[in-house]
């Protein structure tokens, strides 16, 4: 009985907790790394792209969190896309240039390239700029952008060294069932004392969980 108790006062506060965290963004944490890479340099992209998924997701597009379905948004030009706010979060912390993820003076980074896949579960609120699913893939100082069309929800997405697909074989696997982001960094860094750098990739997904539902 006290355990009975214990687990019903645990899901009450979490059902308040709910209510009054209309949305809230969960990460998942995975990756792979070289072993050529330093555990410094590891550590600080591991938690730059937690942080970079996490605000990613948080661009949910006005028309759709008004009616408590949140959706990511891709393309709306009036507000900051997720895309853009990943970006803008990552050049941030590894001090590389906003626009062409240059590495600033005294950064860490040699060069760094991109994926970020923003998965919406429906084209319910394509109007307000949350398209389906879109791809985007930043590499050699250039953008490229495309458009995923995944059948039903959930979706699942492999995760490769270079890359993210809608396929259910590769080195690592993630299934969304919510509106979400799949990010994956490869970057070439130095540690202290390192004459050569190693590549360093860190993959993870962030998933937009609402009170009132999907």
């Amino acid at each position: 009985m006290k355990k009975y108790l214990r687990n019903e006062r645990g899901m009450v506060s979490y059902l308040l907790a709910l209510l009054f965290i209309p949305l809230l963004v969960v990460i998942y944490v995975n990756g792979m790394v070289s072993t050529q890479a330093v555990a410094i340099a590891n550590i600080d992209l591991q938690d730059t792209v937690e942080r970079a998924a996490r605000a990613s997701a948080y661009q949910v597009t006005e028309d759709s969190e008004a009616v408590g379905q949140p959706r990511i948004n891709t393309s709306n030009p009036d507000h900051p896309t997720a895309q853009q706010v990943f970006q803008s979060k990552l050049a941030g912390e590894l001090g590389l240039d906003s626009s062409t993820l240059q590495p600033l003076e005294g950064s860490a980074v040699k060069s760094v390239s991109y994926v970020l896949v923003v998965y919406n579960v429906d084209n319910q609120y394509v109007s307000g700029g949350s398209e389906l699913c879109r791809k985007y893939v930043f590499s050699g100082g250039s953008m490229n952008t495309t458009d995923m069309f995944p059948i039903g929800n959930p979706s699942t997405f492999a995760v490769t060294a270079n890359d993210i697909l809608l396929s259910t074989s590769g080195l690592a696997v993630t299934t969304l069932e919510r509106p979400g982001v799949i990010a994956l960094v490869n970057a070439s860094m130095s540690g202290a004392g390192e004459t050569n750098p190693g590549i360093v990739s860190r993959w993870c997904t962030a998933k937009v969980v609402s009170s009132t539902g999907i």
